[in-house]
């Protein structure tokens, strides 16, 4: 069968009201959500315009290279060299790095999406711990989180990207008071040894927190939507200010993390899926099977 259409036809697709609880979403409007993961095709093509708009932007980027220092100079404050300094020095600071409040909001942006991705484990835990029978859509839907959390922020994002392709971050280059070149986004070079600048690992799971936003009942995706996507592109205009991504990093990482998302959402539509979540499930109902003797 197409899609996720059949889980209706045995009472398996309560994955939303498991997680809304029957207070919060009645039938109708599961109904109507649970449509959402029927459109195979939507996500497919979902999938590939998010993936082309990354590179056309990428492309973009790499043809205005004036953007990044430009935007990154509005939080970028001139002081005076030290005397010894040599005449084509910049010295200066981003100072919003070194205010409490703000750092203090930045640590609420790195908290939330692993608090999510800990929620995550926990309702895909839960779904063979309280039930003998556990929900197939559940674990389904679950593991769209999760492979979208593995897929973008972690192994793109962070595994790859930020290890192997060498951009230095702002406040590291010389036209922000540090050593480094600046070089190009998607460039590989060598002007950070680690966890460099290319691209934003926060911003990427900001952004991953839109994977929720289909699970929400549909009278809430607009303004639930809209609030998470605000909270995202806050947590990546910090990593700006702070001097510690160019405006491209947070964008692109953004943009492959909502192809993450897309092509996760995609995936759980396949056969192929649809049998690994037969497989993780009889594995776990073994595994739990002395918790319901």
């Amino acid at each position: 069968m197409d899609g996720l259409a059949h889980w209706g036809n045995d009472g398996r697709n309560d994955f939303a009201a498991g997680w809304f609880g029957p207070r919060l979403l009645n039938e109708s409007v599961k109904r109507r959500s649970m449509g959402v993961w029927e459109k195979h095709s939507f996500w497919g093509w979902a999938t590939v315009v998010s993936f082309a708009l990354t590179a056309v932007l990428l492309f973009i980027f790499r043809a205005n290279p004036q953007w990044d220092t430009a935007i990154s100079s509005w939080f970028f404050v001139v002081q005076a060299c030290e005397a010894a300094a040599p005449s084509w020095r910049v010295c200066g600071t981003f100072p919003l790095v070194h205010s409490p409040f703000w750092d203090g909001l930045r640590n609420i942006g790195m908290t939330t999406p692993r608090a999510v991705m800990v929620l995550t484990v926990l309702a895909l835990m839960s779904a063979f711990v309280f039930s003998a029978k556990p929900d197939r859509g559940r674990i389904q839907l679950s593991g769209v989180g999760l492979i979208s959390l593995f897929l973008g922020p972690l192994l793109i994002t962070n595994w790859i990207l930020k290890e192997f392709w060498g951009r230095a971050r702002p406040f590291q280059t010389t036209e922000f008071g540090g050593s480094r070149e600046f070089s190009l986004p998607g460039t590989i070079v060598d002007e950070c040894a680690r966890n460099c600048s290319f691209v934003s690992g926060e911003a990427a799971a900001a952004f991953w927190l839109l994977w929720l936003v289909p699970l929400l009942p549909v009278a809430w995706r607009v303004g639930g939507g809209g609030l998470i996507l605000a909270f995202a592109i806050f947590v990546a205009g910090l990593r700006v200010a702070f001097g510690r991504h160019f405006f491209s990093d947070v964008t692109i990482g953004a943009t492959l993390s909502v192809t993450c998302i897309c092509f996760a959402y995609w995936y759980a539509a396949t056969p192929l899926a649809q049998r690994t979540a037969d497989a993780f499930l009889n594995w776990g109902q073994r595994m739990a099977a002395p918790l319901h003797r």
